[in-house]
Order: C-alpha cells, then structure tokens, then sequence
C-alpha cells in the first residue's frame, strides 16, 4: 500500500501508544496516511500493563474491539489484563502500526502551516496533523496530606499497586471510591488481607456489572444521547430497587439509537429483576460504562420470576447503598458534614464521575471485609486522621485518588484547554487556533470509552483525509 504524506512529505504523529492511539493510526494507515505512533514507553499499551494483575476490563470483549480485529473469543466476555494488553500487541502487528518507542513528546508548537513536536533528545518532529492519545489515566495523583511525608507505613499510588497476594496479613487502608478503589478493595478482602478499610469521601453510584445476562454498558449505548436530566430520572427508578410483579409487556425504550445486541452466550446471568420502568441497575468504571436494557416483552420482572431470595438481594443491595451514605461517611477532608450531592448518575458522569461497577465490593461490605470509614484528612507518625476524627493505624495506604491529564505542559499554551485542562475539542474536531490538532480519550462516556474511542479513531482519520492537500 502506498502511504501518503502531508503536503511537505511529513507523516501523521499520534501521541500515546494506548488503545486510542493504535485505532486512530490504524484508521489512518488504512485511508492512506502513514501514521507513526509516538510511544514514551518501550511498549504499547504501557497504562494497562500497570494495572493490577487481577483487572477485567469492565466493557464487554465486544464493546471493547478497536476497529479491523476482534478480540478472540477465548479472553472472555470480561478480558483479563493480560489478555488486552496481547490484544494491543497483537492489534498494531496486524494493522502493521508504526510505533516509535521511548519518544517522549513535551510539547506541540504551530509553526507556520504545520507543527513542531519538542521530542525528548532534543528531537523535532513535523506534522501537518496530530493527534493527542495520551488518554485520561496518565499521572496518578496523590494527594498532598498533612503529614504523609512522616508516615511510618507503605503509602502505594494505586497504578503500583501490584499483585493483591503481596498484602496478606496487612492492614490496609484504600483512599478513594471510585471504580480503581473499590475494585481494589474487594480484591484486598478476597486474597487474605487482614483488616481492608475504604476512604469514601462521596457516596458513589454503585451499580451492576450485568443483569439477566445484560451488559451493564449496554444501557449506557442505547440512552448515549437522551438528555442528562432524563438520563437522570431513567436511573433513579432503580435506585428505588422496589420490585414490583408485572405479567405484562415491558415497552420498548422510545429513544433507542442503535439495537442492542442480545446476551452473548458465555454470559453469566446476574438473576437481579427488571425494576419500576423496566430499567434494570448497571454501570461503569475505569474503561466501561454503565447500564443494561429492559427485561424481554412478556416475561415476568418481579418475585413470582425470581423468588424471595432475588428479593433478599435487592434489600442487601439497598443496606450497601445505605452505608456508603451513612453518618460519617459524608465528611470532607475538612471534617465538615457535606451532604451527598443531589446530582443523579447522568449529571455526575457529564462532570467525569463515572459509576462504580460492582465487582465484589457489595459482597465484601455485606461480609464485614471491607470497612467504609471516613475521607482522609491528614497523617500523624503511625495513624491517619479521618474527617470524623477518627484515628485508625493501617501498615499500607493505598492511593485510589484518580489521575491528572497533564495536557497543560504539553498542549496548554495553545488555548486548547478548558478550565479543568481537558480538551475545549474532541474526535474530528478541531479548536479555530488549532486546525490539524486532535484529540481522541479524553471524555467519560456512559457507553464506554473504549468503545467510543475506537468511533472516534475513524471519525478522525476522515477528517484528516478531508483536510488533506
């Protein structure tokens, strides 16, 4: 295949050898363009090999796909990390992706028509288009809390946090409860850590990785573009978790975009039932997305189908939800009481809050092996101080606190950024002041962002070959 340049012979350079990287140079490379993928790691895929060793994706091996190849069936329908990061190795030698490994880029310049790429070793490289991969988990943050510098224990980044065997028989305190932390937590409880305590500072939306064999991200695709507020109002219903029986039909959803594909068969149905309006719980963390259809016209959804004991779990899912907003666990790191925010799920996630997707965390807080304590307010020798006053002394503290994009240093100048220093532009899109500058892994879609991404890789590419001379 001929390959074609820019109009002064200068290839496409994509910053960031992750998933969203190898889609949109892989899109580009089957349009024409040579796309060379800009790599500072000696690998691809470097965010996913630091994970934990234990992580399923938390989209459907289907919803997870980039374009051109599918995942083998043989991962799974949730795939192990070490199977996705073969899958990205296996991607870019089959799309035949070019990847510069150990190139760091440290900042991207307009100069004159085209663009200047300040590469480590004093490097410059030039493009007439760029596209930003970097995605959003790109530097672990860790908070700046009194005290931490004198703590006598461990205090691990969650992206080292390694194998969950390596803690056994410690005491270990999880910062954060987002999808990283509680996933974490309930790990922690399972491999024989001794005491597993997680920091909540607010309450999240816990929600299910699948219901009757439904994806929970499935729901996510088919209302991707209802508006927030309804969005809202569809998932409050089942925050209710109040089963009522019903013999007849469920309606189909009015505003379905696309078809959802029915249950893979190597589904494991989750035997929760379809709740008040047919909207059955579900949701997302990390690299998924929340939530699943309606229960199949004609069938029952309510204890006659499932029993007193499905009944019974809806009550345990209620008792969970109700601890994570339990007195105490609504406190700041100032020790102030906060309330939980009245924002539902769709509003959270259009501020980047996605839900947690329960992985064992309900099982592990129902069984007394993960404690929900209070946020952290600050450090002193042996203990940590919680917003409570509470004082607990854990040997390992672990740091499940979220990423920075650090996009400031490298893009930041351009006036590219919005207030939050996440891009003003996405996918196809370019900022006026920024024409030929993309950026593709930067939002949090309720549908999933590998799978949105993976859109977007093509999206991009024919807005590049539009723009070609």
């Amino acid at each position: 295949m001929s390959m074609r340049r820019s109009e002064h012979g200068t290839p496409v350079h994509v910053i960031g050898g992750g998933p969203g990287g190898l889609a949109t140079a892989a899109a580009l490379r089957e349009r024409g363009f040579r796309a060379v993928v800009l790599e500072k790691s000696p690998s691809v895929g470097a965010s996913w090999r630091a994970r934990h060793d234990r992580l399923r994706l938390h989209s459907t091996r289907r919803w997870s796909a980039l374009p051109g190849l599918s995942i083998p069936r043989s991962y799974g329908r949730w795939v192990a990390r070490d199977d996705y990061v073969r899958y990205l190795e296996d991607y870019a030698a089959h799309h035949r992706v070019e990847v510069a490994t150990g190139v760091a880029v440290d900042r991207v310049e307009r100069t004159g028509d085209e663009w200047t790429l300040h590469a480590n070793g004093g490097r410059l490289l030039h493009a007439s288009a760029v596209v930003v991969a970097t995605g959003f988990h790109h530097t672990p943050h860790v908070p700046d809390w009194p005290g931490r510098p004198g703590f006598t224990g461990d205090v691990v980044p969650a992206s080292a946090f390694g194998a969950a065997e390596a803690y056994e028989g410690r005491d270990v305190l999880v910062v954060g409860a987002g999808g990283t932390g509680t996933e974490l937590a309930a790990e922690l409880a399972r491999r024989g850590a001794a005491s597993v305590r997680l920091a909540v500072r607010t309450p999240p939306h816990v929600v299910r990785r699948s219901t009757l064999g439904w994806p929970a991200q499935a729901r996510g695709v088919l209302f991707r573009r209802v508006p927030v507020r309804v969005g809202d109002r569809l998932t409050a219903r089942t925050d209710r978790l109040t089963p009522a029986p019903r013999t007849e039909p469920v309606p189909e959803p009015a505003r379905a975009s696309e078809p959802v594909p029915a249950p893979e068969p190597d589904a494991a149905p989750d035997a929760v039932p379809a709740l008040a309006g047919a909207v059955a719980p579900g949701g997302t963390a990390d690299g998924a997305a929340p939530s699943a259809a309606a229960e199949p016209a004609g069938r029952l959804a309510g204890p006659e189908r499932l029993g007193e004991e499905r009944v019974r779990e809806l009550a345990e899912w209620q008792e969970l939800e109700a601890s994570f907003d339990a007195p105490g666990r609504r406190t700041t790191v100032d020790a102030d009481p906060a309330p939980v925010p009245a924002a539902g799920l769709y509003t959270r996630a259009s501020r980047g809050t996605l839900p947690v997707l329960d992985t064992g965390i309900r099982k592990a807080v129902r069984k007394g092996r993960v404690e929900l304590v209070a946020a952290v307010r600050e450090f002193d020798g042996a203990d940590v101080v919680l917003a409570d006053g509470t004082r607990v002394s854990p040997d390992v503290v672990v740091v499940a606190t979220g990423y920075r994009h650090d996009l400031a240093p490298l893009v930041g100048h351009l006036g590219v950024l919005d207030s939050d220093g996440l891009p003003l532009v996405h996918g196809p899109r370019t900022h006026p002041t920024a024409p030929g500058l993309h950026f593709t892994g930067f939002t949090t879609p309720l549908s999933g962002a590998l799978r949105e991404l993976s859109r977007d890789a093509r999206r991009i590419a024919r807005a590049i070959n539009r723009n070609a001379v």
